[in-house]
């Protein structure tokens, strides 16, 4: 059947198309999704518009009142927010009161589904106002709430062990594995967490168990790959209260969690540990389901050190304890984790070292690289690939104060991959350094492509940096892994695993850490040795196919749950 549009529509869409189209001024904040999705999404809203991207930093701190003065001497049409999702983008009111003291004629959130909303004076007092001051007297309450339930999952999880009599081990039928992941965090989409999720499903497939996800943001990665996906997404109050949103989001997650388990009860649930979130270990509790929980770092450590929120770790720190005494076994990707679990009081016994894989299927050589080259015009130049999140240990600014030095001394260019909080600043060291004509920053890809991007490079980097506070260095690279199985020469800080897992002279090259002239001189020994780089490249794929592989990791998960129910 055919669609008619009525006059009436049609004239408002001529009229709505006419207003975008005589904007001529754009101010851009790109607070998640990538800038170049940004640009993009702008340009196709507002076709006549000169955009100028502000640093989403310059809004945090005493910087924005500056910026704010700034800005008022010369009023744009419009100041847009691009982030992942609108209808729970934090600090919404904030946000939009900001940009319209700024003169501009509307605000407006656009995201990466295509939804715009636009605020003008009149919806800012009328609705925004009225729904923040209701977040912020109902704040309190909901803290108080999650701390409550908090302190009595604290009772129950310390009263006795657990037995599951009647759990079936792996090897006696196929088992049916929930995977949960209960807190929203901007940029997951297309980035490491996800394609370890992915890796951690598929390894688990391969070996012939049934996988599914429960999770409250969509992957697109985890959809591609076949396997089932529920998305149970956050609502949209609070969205002005981050810390309330995130308490909020956890008593709403539970009750999905436990009406899924309801519906069709796994044999396990394998939960991501995630800030203030509970879930697993309250629904574990409530149904007798075995809970692993896959520890990636400490959350209150994160909190204190890379989030802006740091006054919020007490708070952190009750869930947290929630958790490690809730979960039957915890899996660290590390040995730095699993040392750190047993000095907050963890037993050693409950904590199982699995660090990350890789498919040798997916990334391999001569997995797509020439068109990548082909792309960017590198030519015969010695290319050197970072894949990942630009944040705050992976050493991307560092490796552009490193690239001055290798362009002068080589034929050489920096191939830069992902997105995250540290891009400007990485992009500002290269365009300081003067070889910003060297270094192509693709922004964010999309999972299913980096195989491709990995085998387009010649020399692959892991340039990682010490924890700011000088603890052990925790992480577990997963970009490590995919370069070792691409057959590539590598160059890794010798920090944590990474030493581990990198023999320094056979499967790769190891640096002193946060040291550009020592990863210098290591980029450029291989930039000028295509022999050294095969042997290395050869040795690193040998190595990953036979010791780091997502099915060993999965293997290694099915023994901790045997484990758990045979004490039973």
């Amino acid at each position: 059947m055919s669609s008619i549009s009525s006059p009436g529509v049609e004239k408002q869409d001529a009229r709505v198309d006419a207003v975008e189209a005589a904007v001529t001024s754009v101010r851009l904040v790109v607070l998640s999704g990538g800038l170049e999705p940004a640009r993009r999404a702008v340009a196709d809203r507002y076709p006549n518009a000169v955009v100028e991207a502000l640093d989403k930093e310059l809004l945090r701190g005493h910087e924005r009142y500056s910026l704010l003065r700034s800005l008022r001497r010369q009023p744009c049409d419009r100041f847009v927010y691009f982030t992942y999702v609108n209808a729970w983008q934090l600090d919404r009111f904030r946000m939009a009161l900001f940009a319209w003291l700024t003169g501009a004629r509307r605000v407006v959130l656009l995201d990466t589904e295509h939804a715009g909303e636009e605020f003008g004076a009149a919806r800012l007092l009328v609705r925004e106002l009225p729904r923040t001051v209701l977040e912020v007297l109902a704040a309190a309450p909901v803290l108080l709430l999650g701390l409550v339930l908090s302190w009595a999952l604290e009772l129950v999880c310390s009263a006795r062990p657990r037995r599951f009599p009647d759990a079936p081990a792996s090897s006696e039928r196929t088992l049916d594995v929930l995977l949960v992941r209960p807190t929203p965090t901007i940029g997951v989409m297309e980035a490491g967490e996800s394609a370890h999720i992915r890796g951690v499903l598929d390894g688990l497939t391969e070996l012939g168990h049934r996988t599914r996800v429960l999770s409250n943001d969509n992957l697109p990665a985890i959809s591609r790959a076949g396997h089932e996906l529920d998305v149970r997404r956050p609502g949209t109050f609070f969205n002005g209260m981050p810390l309330a949103f995130e308490v909020w989001q956890n008593l709403r997650f539970t009750l999905e969690l436990w009406r899924a388990t309801r519906r069709d009860r796994p044999d396990l649930i394998y939960q991501r540990h995630s800030r203030n979130s509970w879930a697993g270990v309250a629904v574990s509790r409530l149904t007798g389901i075995p809970l692993l929980l896959e520890w990636n770092g400490s959350e209150v450590w994160a909190t204190r050190h890379w989030a802006p929120v740091s006054g919020w770790s007490w708070i952190v720190s009750v869930f947290e304890r929630v958790n490690r005494l809730g979960a039957d076994r915890i899996v660290v990707v590390s040995r730095a984790l699993a040392n750190a679990l047993v000095s907050k009081g963890v037993v050693a016994d409950r904590v199982v070292v699995n660090p990350n894989g890789v498919d040798p299927t997916r990334f391999h050589p001569g997995a797509g690289g020439e068109a990548i080259r082909e792309r960017y015009g590198f030519g015969e130049r010695v290319v050197i690939g970072f894949v990942g999140s630009f944040n705050y240990y992976q050493g991307t600014e560092l490796l552009m104060h490193a690239a001055p030095a290798v362009c002068g001394a080589a034929d050489a260019s920096f191939l830069m991959v992902g997105y995250g909080e540290t891009l400007s600043a990485a992009r500002s060291a290269a365009d300081a350094g003067g070889v910003a004509d060297r270094v192509v920053f693709t922004d964010r890809v999309p999972v299913d492509d980096v195989p491709a991007y990995v085998d387009a490079s010649d020399i692959t980097v892991a340039p990682m940096v010490p924890n700011p506070d000088g603890s052990d260095f925790f992480n577990s690279p997963v970009k490590l892994f995919e370069y070792m199985a691409a057959g590539k020469a590598i160059v890794a800080s010798r920090l944590g695993q990474i030493e581990e897992i990198i023999d320094d002279g056979v499967t790769g090259l190891l640096v002193e850490p946060d040291s550009p002239e020592a990863l210098a001189e290591a980029i450029l020994k291989l930039a000028k040795d295509a022999e050294l780089r095969e042997r290395l490249g050869r040795e690193a794929l040998a190595s990953a196919v036979a010791n780091h592989t997502w099915r060993r990791n999965a293997a290694r998960v099915l023994e901790t749950y045997d484990e758990v129910v045979r004490e039973g």
